[in-house]
């Protein structure tokens, strides 16, 4: 039953089609019509991967990952930094806040970009997990890496951006910050995993254990 209703809830969205312009949608079944104030958009950036949180008092935070879209779409792997929007509604609409995260700089596991976050509340803290990647140790420029964003797949570099990609934390007494990143990724590939760590999604069970699921 829980599988049946996931495909009808995935069949409703893709259900859905262009109408009285691109900033409405209408959705099939018991979705309604969507308005522009449901939809987020930030002018020159392409926006990804949102975690939403609600705060006690009642107003939402969303955690996203984005990126100038100058640098194309493949610049996901090369620039993208996490930020934060918040509305009075999990619907919308919503406002930019800040940049909460970006990549740390050279030396660093999270040097280059901070990427699909994921925003969770533990026993008195906030934690924003993402992912980050490096260059393995090369020297690089920032006009290298936007070469590579705009390139994509077979510039020579994506083949060491993307294995190096790895899962850490950032955390935080208020979702307002500041955030402490960690100095080291959550998990490092082993056993069936030979390379990447990725898209994050962690809570934790009736026994008191924290479980957390990556993509490898």
């Amino acid at each position: 039953m829980k599988l049946r209703l996931f495909v009808l809830c995935c069949f409703c969205f893709v259900s859905a089609f262009a109408q009285n312009g691109e900033d409405d949608l209408y959705l099939y079944d018991n979705f309604g019509r969507v308005s522009g104030d449901n939809i987020f958009k930030t002018d020159g950036y392409f926006n990804w991967g949102s975690s939403i949180i609600k705060e006690r008092e009642g107003k939402y935070h969303l955690f996203y990952s984005r990126w100038k879209k100058q640098y194309g779409f493949h610049g996901w792997l090369t620039h993208s930094e996490i930020a934060h929007a918040t509305s009075k509604s999990p619907a919308g609409p919503w406002k930019y806040k800040e940049t909460v995260l970006r990549g740390s700089g050279q030396g660093n596991w999270d040097a280059i970009t901070a990427h699909n976050p994921k925003i969770k509340y533990f026993e008195g803290k906030y934690y924003l997990y993402y992912i980050g990647t490096n260059m393995g140790g090369k020297d690089y420029t920032d006009g290298e890496l936007v070469e590579t964003a705009k390139t994509g797949y077979s510039h020579p570099n994506w083949k060491i951006l993307r294995p190096n990609q790895r899962t850490g934390v950032a955390v935080s007494n208020s979702l307002n910050g500041p955030w402490t990143r960690m100095d080291k990724p959550l998990v490092e590939p082993s056993g069936p995993i030979g390379t990447l760590t990725v898209n994050p999604a962690i809570d934790k069970g009736k026994d008191g254990k924290y479980y957390l699921i990556i993509r490898g």
